[in-house]
């Protein structure tokens, strides 16, 4: 079983969110250790990047620190391969720091640094292919998050996620049912909650 498997093993899964370098290397190195420590089982890390438009303001603000702190997608790369985190830990990015870095080098770093996943945030499932190759050469599961749309989009989305889907709702928790049930009709990845939980099957 591999390391992002693994973390789906359980009734349920906590995984914890943070922004690599927020405030500082040691502080992520500190707040990763301290995950595992009380029991999350998954983390999702997010690289610094100059435009997180995907995301809310605390996870922008997050990243602008990081990033007035130094911190660059090599440095971070660099830091997971020496701290080897205990969790298994899920790279969130944009499609700019691969294309920038060089996909295969940059899927190459992520192998070298133990990650067991990558989500881009800003990668539609038409575009997949550009990433998913040198992914798979290098272990990396690509996964995915899906928003409510249509059944067709839906499934696209779904067949195309690997390792987990992840399940934006917009801020609103109602649509989360109907969300998770669609996708669950094409797909029996593990589904991930905003407030990162893993979603039980109905």
């Amino acid at each position: 079983m591999n390391k992002l498997a693994s973390a789906f093993s359980k009734d349920r899964t906590l995984a914890v969110r943070l922004t690599c370098g927020d405030p500082s290397l040691e502080v992520t190195a500190d707040l990763l250790q301290a995950a595992a420590a009380g029991g999350a089982d998954l983390a999702l890390l997010a690289l610094p990047f100059s435009d997180p438009t995907a995301e809310g303001p605390a996870a922008q603000a997050a990243s602008l620190r990081a990033l007035s702190a130094g911190v660059t997608t090599a440095s971070a790369l660099a830091f997971l391969e020496k701290l080897s985190p205990a969790l298994p830990v899920v790279l969130t990015t944009y499609a700019n720091v691969p294309f920038a870095y060089g996909i295969d080098r940059f899927f190459a770093a992520c192998h070298a640094a133990g990650l067991c996943g990558l989500l881009v945030l800003d990668l539609p499932a038409e575009e997949r292919e550009e990433f998913a190759g040198a992914a798979r050469a290098h272990g990396i599961a690509l996964a995915a998050q899906a928003a409510p749309a249509g059944e067709a989009r839906l499934a696209r989305v779904a067949r195309a996620a690997e390792g987990v889907l992840l399940l934006d709702c917009g801020g609103r928790e109602e649509r989360r049912p109907a969300l998770a049930a669609a996708l669950r009709r094409h797909t029996d990845l593990p589904l991930l909650l905003p407030g990162g939980t893993q979603e039980e099957d109905p």
